[in-house]
């Protein structure tokens, strides 16, 4: 997935994480409210570590695929998470927001997936940034 940037004005919250398992991928949906279009960048890591602090992040599996989700507003809002562990996705960490950024950890069964596995794709009505993940 190539790296995005967030729509002028946009002013989203993450308020819900959810995954389902489908024929071929895995599927995680970020629901947001408020206005814009998100931007993100996607990583994989064994290492993931938390924004501002640089702490380690603790997850659940193989390795971590990391959303930097960008265009976040910073009102204490914490999405809810449903549908864990669905298929190749073990678990889903809701990091705070930091200076427009908010970072979702999700821990990965599989340590050889590559980021030529996963795709992302942003929808509206609500907005929402999908990520499949190929298996």
């Amino acid at each position: 997935p190539e790296d995005t940037m967030p729509g002028p004005g946009t002013q989203l919250d993450i308020t819900e994480v959810r995954a389902g398992t489908h024929d071929g991928y895995d599927r995680i949906v970020l629901e947001m409210d408020g206005t814009g279009t998100p931007g993100s960048v996607l990583r994989l890591t064994e290492n993931p570590t938390a924004d501002g602090s640089g702490f380690p992040v603790e997850y659940t599996g193989e390795q971590a695929l990391t959303v930097a989700v960008h265009g976040i507003t910073y009102n204490g809002v914490e999405p809810s998470v449903s549908g864990i562990p669905a298929g190749s996705v073990a678990s889903v960490k809701a990091m705070g927001a930091f200076e427009g950024t908010q970072l979702i950890v999700i821990g990965l069964t599989d340590g050889d997936i590559t980021l030529d596995d996963i795709s992302a794709t942003t929808l509206d009505s609500p907005t929402r940034l999908v990520i499949d993940i190929r298996r």
